[in-house]
């Protein structure tokens, strides 16, 4: 089914976020129709804070890093990976960072965080992330309070 979909010639480009085997015949196929592709293939690497690092830069970027457009890329950091003597002093800093982003319109240039798409999206990823993320991100998620109704602006 997917290789009728690829060869449809209403179909310009492929995207497809998967594994290595998945991507080399989603390739395959859509190069045979020489259409535009981008593949994003494998794991997701884990940003690592170790006991001796700058931890007020190591929560800054920790913090950008996850919020990459509004937290929807595939390359946004995920997985944190915090030394056990400097956890609790890392997930403090990092919320400072995660709740001083400027949430709003994001057409309004001061607007640093835009919306997510809708509240049932948010309730999702919140609940995916108490199950499978480090404590970090977990506690953090869970630290803001988003609004009622999409679009929801909260973190």
């Amino acid at each position: 089914m997917v290789e009728k979909l690829i060869e449809d010639d209403r179909v310009r480009a492929v995207t497809l976020t998967g594994s290595e085997p998945a991507g080399a015949q989603v390739a395959a196929i859509a190069g045979r129709q020489i259409k535009k592709t981008v593949l994003e293939l494998g794991g997701s690497d884990a940003f690592i804070v170790l006991a001796d690092a700058d931890l007020e830069l190591a929560a800054k970027t920790a913090a950008q890093a996850r919020m990459i457009n509004a937290g929807q890329s595939c390359i946004a950091a995920k997985r944190f990976i915090v030394e056990k003597p400097v956890v609790k002093e890392f997930i403090s800093k990092m919320k400072t960072h995660l709740l001083a982003f400027r949430t709003g319109d994001p057409l309004n240039e001061d607007t640093q965080y835009g919306p997510s798409p809708a509240q049932i999206w948010l309730t999702k990823s919140r609940s995916k992330s108490r199950t499978r993320s480090s404590r970090a991100l977990r506690w953090s998620y869970t630290a803001a309070k988003p609004s009622p109704a999409p679009p929801c602006f909260g973190l």
